[in-house]
């Protein structure tokens, strides 16, 4: 009998040990609902009696946006609040970090600290939708699933993990009211060349995101686009030419909000040369100076790459390789 109890002790403890080692991909629970967005709450403002909170949904698509995103909260006691997070907050989330921002007052003068940490939102993204509830907080991940140590950091502690340093954004006051009407951004279409893969990204504002992207009337058959509002594709040979492209927008208010553009995209044989003097000054002169007198002069494409995947200020710079190369060749002294 003593000999049974210990060895069902000692089976017990093993299948505990198995259970917090095991991480993402084993034991699967599936839930009824899978997650596209991360609900995250405010902090009760601290000059009030009232200790009223609100939320915001933070969608997964926005985390590798690289762009400013803006969030009306829900409404409590009356009103709401909007707050904004840059690309770099954004990046920082998805990497484990967390992120601090205040959001727009209200008419009181009140405004609300939110403290969003980006272990929720990478369990979320990456691990509820196998897993429902069952591995928050484990204290190993085996596999490759999140694919980042600091990610595999932030699933044991969200609390406790680095505060980000990125550059906050400036909430927009009028976001997700009336006044702010839904219109597409993207100034343009880049060219797309045979034979290459290419994709570009369309942008919006106003509205309440997320956005649902669609083409309307004719597309060559070799191009696509997303609902979150990639163009993508690879042209063949017999596809040179100019294409005009009507595009559509939809937020997800009730009644939806649409917006509508057109945009000619080339498709030529050749690509034609990248102006690496222009790349830099478009998206390097404003934190390096002039290109003459840049601080970053003989840098090589590689160091480039390295600083776009790891710095959190040029998170949102979204720069093909052989744009890189451009500018790596005009900062060659």
């Amino acid at each position: 009998m003593k000999f049974s109890l210990k060895r069902m002790v000692s089976v017990a403890f093993l299948a505990f040990a198995l259970v917090n080692l095991v991480g993402c991909g084993e034991g699967t629970n599936t839930p009824s609902t899978p997650l596209t967005a991360s609900t995250v709450s405010s902090n009760p403002p601290t000059n009030l009696v009232d200790s009223h909170t609100h939320s915001v949904s933070i969608p997964f698509s926005d985390l590798g946006g690289g762009k400013t995103v803006n969030y009306r909260s829900s409404v409590t006691s009356g009103h709401s609040h909007v707050i904004a997070l840059s690309a770099g907050q954004l990046a920082d989330l998805y990497n484990g970090l967390r992120v601090q921002v205040v959001s727009t007052p209200a008419a009181d003068g009140h405004a609300h600290l939110w403290n969003i940490l980006g272990g929720q939102i990478v369990y979320e993204s990456i691990c509820y939708n196998c897993h429902s509830n069952d591995k928050r907080g484990v204290s190993q991940m085996n596999s490759s699933q999140p694919p980042l140590q600091s990610q595999k950091n932030a699933l044991q502690s969200p609390p406790t993990q680095p505060l980000s340093s990125a550059v906050s954004a400036t909430p927009d006051p009028n976001f997700g009211t009336t006044a702010q009407t839904l219109t597409i951004t993207t100034p343009s279409l880049t060219g797309a060349v045979v034979g290459t893969f290419h994709s570009q990204s369309l942008s919006a504002t106003g509205g309440t995101s997320p956005y649902v992207w669609s083409i309307t009337g004719y597309h060559p058959a070799w191009l696509a686009l997303s609902a979150g509002g990639v163009i993508s594709g690879t042209p063949t040979a017999t596809d040179t030419g100019n294409y005009t492209l009507t595009v559509k927008v939809t937020d997800s208010a009730t009644p939806a909000a649409t917006a509508s553009g057109s945009f000619t995209l080339g498709v030529t044989a050749v690509a034609p040369a990248i102006d690496g003097a222009a790349l830099y000054a478009s998206y390097c002169a404003g934190c390096h100076g002039a290109l003459a007198g840049s601080r970053k002069r003989g840098k090589s494409a590689a160091q480039i790459t390295s600083a776009l995947a790891t710095v959190p200020d040029m998170s949102g710079i979204s720069l093909t390789a052989a744009q890189i190369q451009a500018v790596a060749t005009a900062l060659y002294p």
